[in-house]
């Protein structure tokens, strides 16, 4: 709320940056309730503004670009005088200079000003010159600048002040400016709130309902308390899913759903023998390749290599001579033997082999022996029964004894289906088998074609048979659990058991949306604590404390006076406070003693609305003890004469003490003006504001009824004449005729003006009711003759210009010279008749 003051107090309205970033400092303060940012000091002429002190005066407007149509090539400017009267048209640019002062002061129910909306226009800005305790400032401004601290005392008077006078239902209201800058405190407030509430709708919470068989499990019970102080550990311990609280929850649901407990003993007991011999063989096939395998088998490989080495070499001896190659091979072996086996059973029972008798045949190819195929036969047995061969077929022999026992590893496919047997599910541990098999594999398959160690893979490690093993004996833990149920007919103890594990099964799937909610919650309580900030209650019981202070008895008596002052007594309102409602302290202008209930817009005419509001706004200015100025845009809109008149002599007084500014279209208005600061020996100006083929809003001469004539008569001579001289010279007379036409027309008035304010001495002038005699008649005794004659000559001559010329004998318009002549005619008549003193008693003038 301080930092929301602050901006308030420097700018005047919240952007929504603004209040985007106080709720972001709420969000901050609320997540960390404990260690609350700095609050910002209110500076100590916060509300200096609005109390006696600091003089200001504004001096000009000037290099105004792209805000509505105002574009002016010269600066509006206020002079020193107390009472400026700002005069144009309607559509001059008058209420756009208005809304530049309403938004830099800050001025109530400001309207937002637009740029030219027919035209693309430059960025919007302006410079505003004002002098603050005697120091000349000149301001560069944006509308976007809003609020500027040093003009907030600037007061404003216009035709959209019924944010603070007239309410929505059209019921005169007013609120002290004090009060409005805690309404929009209030308001900021609110905005804020806003925010962080959107905050809040956008965080719904998407926690699933727990099934209804869990709610009366202490799961539930723990889900249902589920808040911002849950901890992780807390939601782990509740929450937390293992392997053994899977393997006894399906333990329980099949005790609970078995039939007959001993037929489910006695099926978990033969899947039990099952697995202890799917145990024992993995035991085996560890134990066929482990490493003491492994090197035995290598190193009986080995010695039958060296054995069969040595007796090779020695056949090699022996088959030297041989005319073919091979002998000694094992192929050759093999028929040696069946030639022996051959000889010795059929074609030479009971005769040595190889029978070498003379007419010995051979047996394999019946041919009869030489003495060098009986010689060679006889080594070549010699060579099969020697001390070396016999050893390497002793070492063939081991080795393929222990090849025989290496273990056979099933084939992938059936040890899969073997697993599925087994009931054997869970991945891990059937994953781990899968890769102790396929390692055996290919361990067995290198073994029995490897020489050596570093060419065979080690079986991957085996606890994973312990696993086995411990699933064995857990199959024998729920044998005897239905051994115990065999014995019992209540289940209900069970089907608890069962649902405390579901329930906690059921919370572990949840975890993320639990994670998820109890994050929520912590988001939810710092924006709670957040919008707690933004409470308005202590605003509100602060701002209806002040109202009954700041709208007290002696404001409304100020409201009552002003009322008379405007002439409007007669009026019967009142002033008072209606209600607080969140901030709001709501004052209205009601009906005084009215018998049936009506709203104050229902029965007052327009007129009296905006006089009982003025008198409302004066009420307000005259509360105020500072020397600071006062703008009013047309502030006699809709009012009759006695109010008109009433109004311009409370401006009057009020300019008085402080710098008045009047913006008005009506010249009934000036004139009132001009006459009241007369009679007040005021000092006034009168500025005039066109609208220009640029611009509107540009500053420049003021209307010949507005101005004094030896002035006018000055202007004529030396600006309008020497124009027209240059243009008859240059353009010719064509164009000069349009131009002294012009002239002409102006002198005529002149001539009026000439009547009203010296000849008859303002006794009588148009847009004035009232006959002023006093100090004034006794003038109109210097009339004369030769004064008639003069005014009836110069309204004849340029009275003829104003009417359509005869087609053959057309007036002609006078020369440069002519038009001179006779305005220095006047001159001197004017000033002559100025200074002619009154004649005597008696006396002819």
């Amino acid at each position: 709320m301080q930092e929301a003051a602050c901006r308030l107090l420097a700018r005047e309205n919240l952007t929504p940056d603004d209040v985007s970033e106080l709720a972001n400092l709420c969000r901050q303060q609320g997540a960390t309730p404990h260690s609350p940012p700095k609050a910002p000091s209110l500076p100590a002429s916060a509300f200096s503004a609005r109390t006696a002190g600091g003089a200001l005066r504004l001096n000009s407007i000037s290099e105004v670009k792209g805000i509505e149509a105002l574009n002016p090539r010269a600066p509006l400017t206020f002079t020193g005088e107390p009472l400026t009267i700002v005069y144009g048209g309607t559509g001059a640019g008058k209420s756009s200079y208005v809304r530049i002062l309403n938004n830099a002061c800050g001025s109530k129910n400001r309207r937002k000003i637009f740029g030219n909306v027919f035209e693309a226009t430059a960025p919007q800005s302006c410079k505003i010159g004002y002098t603050v305790d005697g120091a000349a400032k000149d301001l560069a401004w944006r509308p976007a600048d809003g609020l500027q601290a040093e003009l907030a005392a600037l007061e404003i008077y216009d035709t959209e002040c019924g944010h603070v006078y007239i309410s929505a239902e059209n019921e005169v209201t007013f609120e002290p400016a004090l009060l409005a800058f805690f309404q929009r405190l209030v308001d900021a407030c609110a905005a804020v709130d806003k925010l962080i509430e959107a905050d809040l709708a956008a965080l719904p919470s998407k926690q699933p309902v727990m099934p209804a068989e869990y709610t009366t499990t202490t799961g539930a019970a723990w889900y249902g308390r589920i808040g911002v102080l849950t901890s992780a550990i807390d939601v782990k311990t509740r929450c937390e899913w293992l392997p053994t609280h899977k393997e006894q929850l399906e333990g329980l649901q099949a005790r609970v759903a078995a039939k007959n407990p001993a037929e489910q003993a006695k099926q978990l007991r033969t899947r039990k023998t099952a697995l202890d011999k799917f145990s024992y063989e993995l035991n085996a096939l560890r134990d066929g390749l482990s490493d003491a395998a492994v090197s035995a088998l290598l190193q009986s490989k080995a010695d039958a290599a060296a054995k069969r080495k040595a007796a090779s070499e020695d056949a090699e001896k022996v088959f030297t001579a041989a005319p073919l190659d091979g002998v000694g091979l094992a192929s050759w072996k093999l028929l040696w033997e069946q030639a022996r086996a051959y000889s010795v059973g059929v074609a030479y029972p009971e005769k040595p082999f190889p029978f070498v008798a003379d007419e010995s045949r051979c047996v394999l190819c019946q041919q009869t022996l030489g003495d060098d195929a009986k010689t060679r036969l006889q080594s070549f047995e010699k060579f099969v029964k020697g001390e070396l061969e016999l050893l390497a077929k002793d070492a063939e022999t081991a080795l393929a004894a222990l090849v025989k026992k290496v273990p056979a590893v099933p084939a992938a496919e059936d040890f899969a289906a073997r697993l599925t047997v087994l009931g054997l599910d869970d991945e891990t541990v059937t994953q781990k088998l899968r890769e102790f098999r396929d390692g055996a594999d290919t361990t067995r398959e290198a073994l029995l074609t490897a020489t050596a160690a570093d060419q065979i893979a080690a079986v991957p490690a085996a606890e994973l048979i312990a696993d086995v093993a411990k699933l064995s004996g857990e199959l024998e833990a729920k044998a005897k659990g239905f051994d115990d149920d065999a014995n019992k007919t209540d289940k209900t103890g069970l089907e608890k058991q069962v649902r405390e594990l579901e329930a906690r099964k059921w919370l572990n799937e949840q975890m993320a949306s639990i994670d998820g909610e109890i994050a929520r919650l912590k988001k939810i309580a710092a924006l709670n604590e957040a919008s707690r900030l933004t409470n308005t209650t202590a605003l509100s019981l602060k701002k209806s404390e002040l109202a009954q202070s700041l709208v007290s008895a002696a404001f409304i008596q100020r409201f009552q006076d002003e009322l008379k002052a405007l002439g409007a007594a007669r009026v019967r309102v009142e002033l008072i406070q209606t209600r607080t409602s969140k901030g709001h302290v709501f004052h209205q202008v009601r009906l005084k003693n009215a018998k049936i209930p009506a709203a104050t817009a229902d029965v007052l005419s327009e007129g009296e609305r905006r006089v009982v509001s003025l008198a409302a706004f004066l009420a307000d200015v005259a509360g105020i003890d500072t020397d600071t100025p006062v703008v009013f845009d047309d502030p006699i809109s809709s009012l009759d004469q006695d109010f008109e008149e009433s109004v311009v002599a409370r401006v009057i007084t009020l300019a008085k003490k402080r710098q008045v500014i009047v913006f008005t279209h009506r010249l009934s208005m000036l004139t009132h003006l001009e006459d009241g600061a007369k009679a007040a020996a005021l000092p006034a100006r009168v500025v005039a504001v066109n609208r220009e083929p640029w611009s509107a809003g540009e500053p420049g001469e003021t209307p010949f009824i507005t101005r004094k004539p030896d002035k006018v008569i000055n202007g004529l001579l030396n600006d309008r004449l020497a124009r027209a001289r240059k243009i008859l010279t240059e353009n010719g007379r064509t164009e000069y005729d349009i131009f002294a036409k012009a002239i002409c027309s102006d002198v005529r008035i002149l001539v009026e003006r000439l009547v009203e304010d010296a000849l008859l001495n303002e006794v009588v002038r148009r847009f004035r009711r009232a006959v002023h005699t006093q100090n004034k008649i006794g003038q109109l005794a210097k009339i004369r003759v030769e004064d008639c004659q003069l005014i009836d000559e110069f309204m004849t001559k340029y009275s003829r210009y104003e009417h359509s010329q005869p087609t053959e004998a057309p007036v002609p318009l006078p020369e440069p010279d002519e038009i001179a002549a006779d305005l220095t005619r006047l001159q001197t008549w004017l000033k002559q008749f100025t200074e002619r003193p009154v004649p005597a008693a008696g006396a002819k003038a």
